[in-house]
């Protein structure tokens, strides 16, 4: 079996291995194809990381930036100490730089997925100025003690509820109906119904026959189909005058 860490995610765009990386101040920054310095401002998502170490380097992080990018976003990846602290960070950090990254600080979204979704929502409970939407995959939510302990996460959004989130901003919640984590499913199930309890701006995709972590380990067109949607929830709520592309088509210039 392929180990996770060079696992590639299923979804691919044409164009997606020629996004520019650029490394700057800790950040790693993957523009569309074609981008140059001096170009207009474009959005970005940051893909939130739940562990310290360069996680960053695995093969899925760089493929979901590298799709981002050729979703026509910059994607912002980074190597934290302090996972929670360091997500707050960074995004103050883009904020600030936004000028000399190419990046329009008012159009930044958050990823996650998995025992990195914790630190997504205390991120977006931070009340962090700029955020517009979040993407959150097979995630634990809220009740993650006994998964962090095992898996070694940092659970940043205990004892914190569905009332702390922002009440306008849009988030996506992707569900895998077979995921085998214990808990996880349960965990997403009260946290949606709690959110629509709470009349929150919530899009739920239940992929019901997906596995856990389903974009980088079963390569069917429901799962291909679940990565795009994703990508195009993103690119819709940070890039609302572009019409989503499909796979077969060029990917957008900067």
């Amino acid at each position: 079996m392929t180990d996770v860490a060079t696992r590639p995610v299923v979804y691919r765009m044409p164009c997606m291995d020629q996004a520019i990386l650029r490394q700057d101040g800790g950040l790693d920054l993957y523009y569309p194809p074609g981008w140059q310095p001096g170009a207009e401002p474009l959005p970005a998502v940051v893909l939130v990381v739940g562990y310290p170490g360069g996680i960053r380097k695995m093969r899925a992080f760089v493929d979901w930036a590298k799709l981002v990018a050729s979703f026509g976003m910059v994607a912002v990846t980074y190597a934290p100490q302090e996972p929670d602290r360091d997500a707050v960070g960074v995004i103050r950090q883009v904020r600030a730089e936004a000028g000399l990254l190419g990046i329009d600080a008012s159009r930044l979204g958050i990823w996650a997925c998995s025992g990195h979704v914790p630190v997504a929502l205390s991120l977006l409970m931070s009340g962090e100025a700029g955020l517009r939407c979040a993407a959150l995959l097979y995630g634990y939510m809220l009740d993650a003690a006994e998964a962090a302990a095992q898996f070694r996460f940092v659970n940043a959004s205990a004892g914190r509820s569905v009332d702390d989130l922002p009440r306008d901003l849009p988030l996506l919640i992707v569900r895998a109906g077979r995921d085998e984590m214990p808990g996880l499913n349960a965990g997403i199930d009260a946290f949606v119904a709690q959110a629509l309890r709470a009349n929150l701006p919530l899009t739920l995709i239940n992929h019901h026959t997906a596995p856990h972590a389903f974009d980088i380990g079963e390569g069917t067109d429901a799962s291909r189909l679940t990565v795009m949607r994703t990508l195009a929830f993103l690119q819709l709520n940070l890039r609302p005058a572009v019409v989503p592309v499909r796979q077969e088509e060029e990917c957008l210039d900067a």
